[in-house]
C-alpha cells in the first residue's frame, strides 16, 4: 500500500491513549502493510490505524500528534524524526492518489467559464448579427442607408439634383442595373469614386462626370459598386463595427445610434474600396454588354488589375452597344449645375 519499501522496517516508541480520559502509556509503533501498528511492551497489539486515514493534529510541530481520524479521541504522540518523516511521506503519497472532487469541480467550472466566454465573444455576436440581417425589413435597411447618406452629405454637400440630369441618370441606371432597385445618387466632393450603402444606395462622385470622359467609364464604376454591394454587405459590416449592444438595440427597437453610425460613415469614407476580382468584373461587364477598358483606364491608380482588364476587354476590337446617347451623357455631366 505504501509503495515505500524502506518505511516498512521503521519502528519507534511513542505515547498512546485510547481516549481523552485515558492515561498515556508508552508503546511501540511500526509501519505494516497499509497500517500503523501500535503494541505494548509485551508485544500485544493495541490498535491498528489505516494509513490512508491517519490525521496529524499539529502540523509542523514536534512532537507530532496523530489520530486514526479527524474526529476520534484516540491519539498517538511521536518524537522520533525518522518515523515522523516516514508517516508524512506515506500520507503525501496516499493523498496524491486520492480523487480531489474540489479540484475537479474547480477545473470543471473553469472549463465551463472559458466555454461560455468563448461563446459570448465569438459565437453569440455573430449569431445575433446574422439573425438581425435575416429579419431586418427592406424598408428599414433603406432607412439606415438614407441615414448614412445624410451624414455623408453634411461633409460633401447636398446631392446633385438637376431634373434633366436626374432623368439621364435614370436612363443610365436602367442600362447598367436593369434588374435591381439601385438608388444612384451623385455627390460633389466625394473622396472616393463610388460607395455602396444599405438598401441599394450607390453613391457616385461628381468628379467622374467629366464631359471629357466616357459614359462607359461611369457605367463601369456603378456596376463595380453594385458588385461590391453583393460581395461585401455594408449593413453586416456596420453591425460588426457597432458591436453586440447596438446590434441588439437595432433588433429590438429598430433604431440605430447616431454617434455609432457617424463614426462608421467617417471611417468608410477614408477606407479604400475593396477590390473586386477580375473574373467577377469581366462576367458582369460581359452580361451587361459593357466595355471594361474605359472603366479600367479611369481607375485612380493604373495598377496591375487595370492593365489586366484592358487586355481582357471583349470589346477591344469591336464596337460595344451604346451606354448613353451623347445628349444624355452631356445632360448627366451637368447634373450638379
Amino acid at each position: 500500500m505504501t509503495a515505500l519499501k524502506d518505511i516498512a522496517k521503521i519502528e519507534t516508541t511513542g505515547l498512546w491513549r485510547a481516549d481523552e480520559d485515558a492515561q498515556r502509556i508508552e508503546v511501540f509503533v511500526s509501519v505494516g502493510d497499509g497500517s500503523l501498528i501500535i503494541t505494548d511492551i509485551s508485544n500485544t497489539a493495541l490498535s491498528h490505524w489505516a494509513l490512508a486515514a491517519v490525521h496529524r493534529r499539529n502540523p509542523g510541530k514536534r512532537p507530532a500528534i496523530y489520530a486514526p481520524g479527524r474526529d476520534t479521541p484516540e491519539e498517538l504522540e511521536i518524537e522520533d524524526a525518522t518515523m515522523i518523516d516516514a508517516i508524512e511521506r506515506i500520507r503525501t503519497a496516499i493523498d496524491r492518489t486520492r480523487p480531489h472532487p474540489g479540484r475537479l469541480r474547480v477545473l470543471s467550472l473553469l472549463a465551463i467559464t472559458v466555454t461560455l466566454l468563448a461563446l459570448a465573444l465569438f459565437w453569440v455576436p455573430k449569431a445575433l448579427r446574422d439573425h438581425t440581417l435575416s429579419v431586418l425589413p427592406g424598408p428599414q435597411q433603406v432607412a439606415i442607408g438614407q441615414s448614412m447618406l445624410s451624414r455623408i452629405t453634411t461633409l460633401t454637400g447636398p446631392a446633385c439634383s438637376d431634373p434633366q440630369g436626374l432623368e439621364a441618370l435614370r436612363v443610365l441606371n436602367a442600362r447598367v442595373l436593369p434588374q435591381t432597385r439601385a438608388r444612384i445618387v451623385v455627390l460633389p466632393n466625394l473622396p472616393k469614386p463610388t460607395m455602396h450603402l444599405p438598401g441599394g444606395h450607390i453613391i457616385v462622385s461628381a468628379d467622374l462626370l467629366d464631359p471629357g470622359s466616357a459614359a462607359e467609364a461611369v457605367a463601369g464604376h456603378i456596376l463595380t459598386a453594385s458588385l461590391r454591394a453583393d460581395l461585401y454587405d455594408t449593413l453586416s459590416e456596420y453591425l460588426t463595427f457597432a458591436g453586440f449592444r447596438e446590434t441588439f438595440r437595432l433588433l429590438t427597437s429598430g433604431e440605430t445610434n447616431p454617434e455609432t453610425l457617424r463614426r462608421y460613415v467617417d471611417l468608410k469614407l477614408t477606407r479604400p474600396a475593396t477590390e473586386v476580382d477580375d473574373s467577377h468584373l469581366l462576367d458582369a461587364f460581359s452580361a451587361r454588354s459593357l466595355p471594361v477598358a474605359p472603366y479600367a483606364r479611369s481607375l485612380p491608380r493604373d495598377g496591375p488589375q487595370a492593365a489586366r482588364l484592358v487586355a481582357a476587354d471583349p470589346f477591344a476590337n469591336q464596337p460595344a452597344p451604346e451606354v448613353l446617347s451623347d445628349t444624355d451623357w452631356l445632360t448627366l455631366a451637368n447634373i450638379c449645375q
